[in-house]
């Protein structure tokens, strides 16, 4: 669920968006606007959604008290740990075995502070200190608002970090390039069949004699890459026509802005979700494999949904 959900929304898009950028002339829409604008406020709020609801998918299953069963990466564990169970339940003990069981009762509070504690991370919170510019008047010590002759306070603050953004594509291209690299020694993980990767011990699988599967097989990896790459894209572009009626876009920079939304459909997983997977204790080498997979084949599919998106977004 997590590597479908959350794609690379930093470094592809900013790339993507700047080729397609300079392949328009000024006097078409996409080569007049451009299009990482509205990127950039889908950005603001990205971190929190991957951090908040990817870090809760990822985190750190409880162990079961049979020492066969193995660790799942799902949700429901956490919510076993944060639920309160009713005092009901108590009563369906072998002093009265008639009582039948009763189900926990799950609360939301202490779910939702399990979320939020999984998304008090650097980037979300960069992201909410932005956000808190924005809407206070900070923001006029940092950007000239009157008459954008450059003279606020910290306009030279300003300034330079807008120089290092600048920077940002081709740093990401770099990272990327890196992950990628150290993905080729991950593969090796696909091939295994059988065994229990998120296991603590190495023979728990064996000795189960249940032959539990892998966590990610081939037909596992399979679905992720039909369901981010292929499946996703046909969302995107059907979210765009179904926006396109219901929000008041001007038609000057329209086909940017739902080049935008099409297009963050169309990214393979972000990368970052090793990181995640890492800091829950999950497999990161399985999600590393996942990814490693779809960037193989992204060259071809990727290439056919960006060309269908422009092609839609011009039409627009």
């Amino acid at each position: 669920m997590a590597c479908v959900a959350f794609g690379n929304s930093t470094g592809l898009p900013l790339t993507l968006l700047a080729v397609i950028h300079s392949s328009f002339s000024a006097s078409t829409e996409l080569g007049a606007v451009d299009p990482t604008t509205y990127l950039s406020i889908y950005l603001l709020f990205y971190p929190v959604l991957q951090w908040g609801i990817g870090g809760w998918l990822l985190a750190p299953p409880v162990e079961a008290a049979d020492s066969k069963s193995h660790r799942a990466l799902s949700a429901d564990h956490l919510l076993a740990r944060y639920s309160k169970p009713d005092l009901t339940t108590e009563l369906a003990s072998p002093l009265n075995p008639a009582s039948p069981p009763q189900p926990t009762t799950v609360s939301i509070l202490p779910t939702l502070l399990a979320i939020f504690s999984q998304a008090a991370q650097p980037p979300v919170l960069a992201s909410l200190l932005g956000l808190l510019f924005t809407v206070t008047p900070v923001r006029g010590l940092l950007v000239d608002l009157k008459n954008r002759d450059d003279d606020a306070y910290f306009e030279w603050a300003f300034d330079g970090l807008d120089t290092l953004g600048q920077a940002a594509v081709p740093i990401n291209m770099i990272i990327l390039g890196a992950n990628l690299a150290s993905g080729l020694k991950v593969p090796s993980c696909l091939a295994r069949k059988t065994g229990n990767l998120l296991a603590e011990g190495e023979g728990s699988a064996a000795t189960s004699g249940e032959g539990e599967a892998s966590a990610f097989a081939s037909a596992d990896i399979f679905a992720i890459v039909v369901a981010k790459l292929i499946i996703l894209p046909c969302v995107g572009c059907a979210s765009a026509f179904l926006l396109r009626p219901i929000l008041s876009i001007p038609e000057t920079v329209d086909a940017s802005f739902f080049l935008v939304i099409m297009i963050v459909f169309c990214c393979p997983t972000a990368n970052t979700m090793v990181v995640m997977c890492e800091l829950s204790g999950v497999n990161k080498e399985a999600v590393s494999g996942a990814i490693f997979i779809q960037y193989l084949v992204a060259p071809v599919i990727l290439t056919l949904s960006i060309t269908v998106c422009v092609s839609i977004a011009t039409d627009f």
